[in-house]
Parts: C-alpha cells; sequence; structure tokens
C-alpha cells in the first residue's frame, strides 16, 4: 500500500504529463498557424514572378488550393494517411492505405485533432509548390481538379507510406523528418510533369548562353516572360523563410522534455543556416554566371538551402548541413533549371528544379552524413543486448505508449519490421563509418516517391488535357488572365493608366496625322498635282489612305466613294465592304486607322477627272454644266455593284 508520501509523487507525475501534453498541443497549433503563412509567401513570390496581368489568377489558385486542398484531405487524405496501431499490436503489417477517422465523424474517435492540423498544413502546401510550376496559361479549373486529386490521394498515400507505423517506408527506417521526399520531392517531381504537358507561355523563348560572353550573354532569369515586381517576391521569399523554421523544427511533434526541446531547437536552428548558406552560394553563382549580383539568384537560392534540410535535420551535424549540403543542394538545382530550359519547358517559379533537386539531395545526405549519436537519438535506442543489433525506438516523431516503449525486445519487430536484423552502423552515414544500407534504402524512398508522382501527374494532367480542359485559349493568355478570366486587373491603376494611355495616344497621332494630311494637300496643291477634292490620296502600292479632312456628302455621292468614319474613332478597326444598293456596311478583315473603302480605282479616277478637267478648262461655260451631269452618271453606272452584291473592285 502507498504511503501519503508516494502518492503526492504519483500527483505530481501525472500532473506533469498532463502539462505536458497541454505544452505539445499549444506547441503544434502554433507552428501550424506560422507554417500556414508558406501560402502568404507563395503566393507573393509566385506574383512577383509573373507578369502583371496574371497576378489576380496566381493569388487566386493559391487561395483556392488551400481551400481545396484543405477540404479534400479532410474528405479522404486524414484517412488514407492514418493507419493507426491497435491496442497491444506490436507487430503491424504494412498497408498500401490507412483506413481511418475518416472526415472526422463522430464515430472516428480522433485523438490528435492537434496533428490533424498540422498535417493539413503539410497537404495544402504540396499543391502551392505546383501551382509556380503551371502558372500564367492552366485552367483555373484544371487547377482545382489537379489539387483534389493530388492532396486527396497521391500525397496522402505518400504521407502514410512514410510517417504512418503500418507505412512501407516508415518500417525501413526512411529518415524523412520533415518530409524532404513526402513534400518537396513529390511536388518538384509533379511540377515537372505539370510543366511539360502543360506547355510554355506564349512568349517563353529558351535563351542561348553558350554563344555569348559570359559578361554580355542573355540571363537565363530575363526574358520577355519575366516578373513584374520584385519587392512581393523578396516579402515572399521572406515570409517562407520565416514559415520553414517550424515547418522543419515542429515535425519533433513535442518540445516537452530536455532531449525534445534540444532536437527542437538544433533543426531550427540548422534550417535557419541553410537558408543563409543557400542564398549566399547562389549569390556567387550568379555572379559568375550573369555578370552582376542577381537577386532572383540569391532568393531562389535561399528556398533551396532551405529545402536541402528537410528530410536530414534531425541526424546531421549544423557545419555538414551549411558547409556541404546546402551548396550541393543548390549547384543541382540550377543545374537541373539549366538541363530543363535547353529542353524547352517552361517552369515560371523553377518549382520542379527547386523542390526535387534539393528535397533530393536531403534524403540522400541522410545515407552519406547521419550521425551515430543523433540517430541513436532521434531514431534508435542503443544496443539491444549482447548482438550488437540496435532496437530502434520511436524517437520523437511518432508518440508511443509506456507499454510499449518499456518492452524493448519487440521494440526492432514492431517498428522497423525490414530492419530487424540490421546492426547499428547499418543506419548511420557513410562518412560516419556506416556500411551504405541505410544510403540504399533513402535511395530506395527518393525513386519510389518520384516515380508515383511521374506516374500519377501524368495521367491526372494528360487527362485534363485529353479531355480540352488543361490549358487557356491562346488570345486569353495573350491578353492575361485577369481581364479575360478573373474580372480585370488586379491592380486598378493598370486599367486607368491603359485607358489613360490609349486616350493620349490616339489624340496625339490624330492629330499628327491630321497635321501632316493638310500640310501634304498643301504641298501638292501648290505643285500642281491633283488629289481628290477634300478626301485624299490612293496609293496603288497598298491600301487606301486618308490624308485629309473629312468628306461631305456631296462629295461622297459626286465620286460614289462611302466612308465608315464611325468606325475610325477605335484605333483598331475592320474594314468594311459597302453594299451600295442596300445601304449596308459588311464586316471585312482587320485593318488600321488609315484604311478607308472607295468604289473606284485609283487609276480610273485619275484619268478621268484629268481628262475632265482639261476639257473643262477648254469647254464653253453653257456646255460644263451638262457634262457635270452626263459625268455622274457614267460614274454612277459603271461603279455600281453587280447583282450578287459581291464586294467593289481596288
Amino acid at each position: 500500500m502507498k504511503n501519503g508520501q508516494d502518492r503526492r509523487l504519483d500527483e505530481l507525475t501525472n500532473n506533469f504529463e498532463e502539462f505536458c501534453s497541454s505544452l505539445d498541443t499549444a506547441w503544434l497549433i502554433i507552428v501550424s498557424l506560422i507554417c500556414f503563412l508558406l501560402q502568404a509567401g507563395f503566393g507573393l513570390l509566385e506574383t512577383g514572378q509573373v507578369r502583371s496581368k496574371n497576378a489576380k489568377s496566381v493569388l487566386l489558385k493559391n487561395t483556392f488550393d488551400a481551400c481545396a486542398g484543405g477540404l479534400a484531405y479532410y474528405c479522404s487524405g486524414w484517412a488514407l494517411s492514418r493507419g493507426g496501431i491497435k491496442e497491444n499490436e506490436r507487430a503491424p503489417k504494412p498497408e498500401f492505405a490507412g483506413d481511418e477517422e475518416w472526415m472526422l465523424l463522430p464515430d472516428a474517435q480522433v485523438e490528435s485533432y492537434e496533428l490533424f492540423f498540422f498535417q493539413l498544413v503539410f497537404a495544402t502546401t504540396v499543391s502551392t509548390i505546383v501551382s509556380g510550376a503551371v502558372c500564367e496559361r492552366i485552367q483555373f479549373s484544371a487547377y482545382i481538379i489537379f489539387t483534389i486529386f493530388f492532396v486527396g490521394i497521391v500525397y496522402s498515400l505518400a504521407s502514410h507510406w512514410t510517417w504512418s507505423r503500418k507505412g512501407y517506408l516508415y518500417q525501413a527506417a526512411i529518415v524523412d523528418f520533415a518530409g524532404g521526399g513526402t513534400v518537396h520531392v513529390l511536388a518538384g517531381a509533379a511540377s515537372l510533369v505539370g510543366a511539360a504537358i502543360v506547355g510554355p507561355r506564349e512568349d517563353f523563348e529558351p535563351p542561348i548562353t553558350e554563344q555569348n560572353d559570359r559578361r554580355n550573354k542573355s540571363s537565363i532569369l530575363e526574358d520577355r516572360t519575366k516578373g513584374h515586381d520584385a519587392t512581393l517576391s523578396a516579402v515572399g521569399i521572406f515570409l517562407i523563410w520565416f514559415a520553414l523554421i517550424p515547418f522543419n523544427a515542429g515535425s519533433a511533434l513535442s518540445v516537452c522534455g530536455e532531449e525534445a526541446g534540444r532536437l527542437t531547437s538544433r533543426v531550427a536552428v540548422i534550417t535557419l543556416l541553410c537558408g543563409c548558406s543557400g542564398g549566399s552560394v547562389s549569390l556567387i553563382i550568379g555572379r559568375f554566371r550573369e555578370g552582376y549580383i542577381s537577386l532572383e539568384y540569391g532568393q531562389l537560392g535561399v528556398l533551396a538551402g532551405l529545402v536541402s534540410v528537410a528530410s536530414c535535420c534531425a541526424v546531421v551535424e549544423p557545419w555538414c548541413a551549411v558547409w556541404i549540403i546546402s551548396p550541393l543542394a543548390v549547384f543541382l538545382f540550377w543545374s537541373i533549371d539549366k538541363v530543363q530550359k535547353k529542353f524547352g519547358i517552361d517552369d515560371p517559379l523553377r518549382a520542379s528544379s527547386v523542390h526535387w533537386g534539393a528535397g533530393a539531395i536531403s534524403i540522400l545526405a541522410v545515407g552519406f552524413f547521419a550521425s551515430p549519436k543523433y540517430m541513436s537519438q532521434v531514431y534508435l535506442n542503443g544496443y539491444d543486448g549482447g548482438n550488437n543489433k540496435c532496437s530502434p525506438l520511436q524517437g520523437l516523431t511518432i508518440r508511443l505508449d509506456d507499454d510499449f516503449k518499456a518492452n524493448q525486445a519487440d521494440t526492432a519487430r514492431a517498428l522497423y519490421r525490414y530492419r530487424r536484423n540490421d546492426k547499428c552502423r547499418d543506419f548511420y552515414g557513410i562518412f560516419y563509418g556506416g556500411s551504405g544500407i541505410q544510403l540504399a534504402w533513402q535511395c530506395a524512398a527518393l525513386l519510389l516517391h518520384t516515380s508515383f508522382a511521374l506516374v500519377t501527374s501524368t495521367f491526372i494532367f494528360g487527362s485534363l488535357k485529353y479531355l480540352d480542359l488543361l490549358r487557356v485559349r491562346l488570345e486569353d493568355e495573350v491578353r492575361g488572365l485577369d481581364i479575360t478570366h478573373h474580372g480585370g486587373d488586379a491592380y486598378a491603376w493598370v486599367e486607368v493608366q491603359r485607358r489613360m494611355y490609349s486616350s493620349v495616344l490616339f489624340h496625339f497621332f490624330s492629330f499628327i496625322f491630321l497635321s501632316i494630311a493638310g500640310i501634304t494637300e498643301t504641298q501638292r496643291r501648290r505643285t500642281g498635282q491633283h488629289v481628290f477634292p477634300s478626301t485624299g490620296h490612293l496609293n496603288s502600292s497598298g491600301p487606301p489612305t486618308f490624308v485629309g479632312p473629312p468628306v461631305t456628302l456631296q462629295q461622297q455621292q459626286r465620286h460614289g466613294i462611302q466612308f465608315d468614319l464611325a468606325r475610325m474613332r477605335h484605333p483598331s478597326f475592320e474594314l468594311a465592304r459597302i453594299d451600295e444598293a442596300k445601304g449596308t456596311i459588311q464586316q471585312g478583315t482587320r485593318g488600321d486607322l488609315s484604311s478607308l473603302l472607295v468604289k473606284r480605282s485609283h487609276r480610273s479616277f485619275d484619268e478621268e477627272d484629268g481628262k475632265n478637267s482639261k476639257d473643262d478648262d477648254e469647254a464653253p461655260q453653257e456646255e460644263r454644266g451638262g457634262r457635270e451631269e452626263e459625268e455622274h452618271d457614267d460614274i454612277t453606272a459603271n461603279h455600281s455593284l453587280d447583282d450578287s452584291g459581291g464586294p467593289p473592285e481596288f
């Protein structure tokens, strides 16, 4: 029977456990809220990297991939990714997908709402990454369909394999602490497929840099599709940087206890420093490749550095991450981007090269640089008896009950089914005396995530393209998706500026046009050259050109000419075919402001007018009136339209 002191100790222990549980719950909620800022960060980064005519379209996609992706994860993703362990189940059989807690229904017995919140943020981040690769030319409905399927099924299955105790990769002791493979590699591969199937933007031209001097060659970041606002991109990068630190550090799922606190703080420091390292290395690369200090290179380098430690940040030393892993990720990222440009793959945000390249480095770095000290703390528990066999314990990524933790004999068989006979050195990195088995398993995980994303994304994007639902029309793409699909420009001043610009240009060129026309007509009259009376001059080598003031109705009737003056008020109008018999105007081909329709040819008009002018000078005054009436009748008869109503001859 326990005495009063023992009961007091038990009560304090229970209170401490309840406090730790509440602290961990609050920590996960705070981390999830901060990580949700990734939506804002990616939205600003993408908006600044695209042209202003598509800014609203990008923001809309980033808003609704969170909405649609969140609902998809709620309806199916959470259940497919769960796959919990039943009570007293020591050796779970691997499963392809989970089947628990569907839609958080009352009978689902949900115990970890904070974990659902945290995982939902991970899920929506995947679709946000893909949006940057297909922006400016994909239909909104097609992107939403892709988001629903990719988040609700594809990502959920991949997360089940990696983080569920019944997952294939989990039971192989794959180290993917914060989603380097499950989030970044998966999204990067899907981005590559999306950019390739959707196709390049209408004015995308892969630059040729090998034939130019290093300092004067065309930058791979400078083309006609360059973004419109570097400020938005810079703010977006800072938000992403800020949110990815708890994104990685919060994956420990706990801050209660000395070891958990140290792990969380170490991961946060490594993530921060790798962003610094990646940005610096990328800036140097840009200086040598472009000949100047490039903001775009620095920003993308920061992002690559942050992604490069997503998988390995819990098991590598800080110096290794800063000086080796992050620089390698930046070099691989820019190498992949260069290859993509040569193949004509248009990825506006370089999402595929950044996330797949840096994510691949983060997975493989575990097999090379995993420290025995940190692997033992997070994923292992020393030695099992005298057999020199490592006994994998939960680490800090999965919460286990005390009874399960106490039964060390079943730990290896229960958690890492495929590694039950491996020795400790088989879990370490090669540079720390590892056997290379862990590296082989990490390569298998990279191959699985990549191939799974390629196959599923090809099916989704390919189906949408086959149904003609994937890409917007060319004319809509040229004008911009904001105007053609989303109700107007994202910036109010753009519409005001466009209208003012058009109005000012029209009046300016109209003034110049009419001034030149008046001067030309005056000079021709002085030199004795004949022109149409107050109508202008017809150029036989091209379309008729207006060079004088508007003609009167009497002049139109005399010379058989009809003008569509109302349509001349717009800078882009269509030529009209005149049906003189019916007095209507039929729409024809496109023209410009100086093109007018006439009913008689230049040559015949000049010949007749020249003859009439000569006769008028010689004829008596009495004969001129009658001759003018006969001339008018001849013109009307010779130039009337035929019965078929065809167009006039020029």
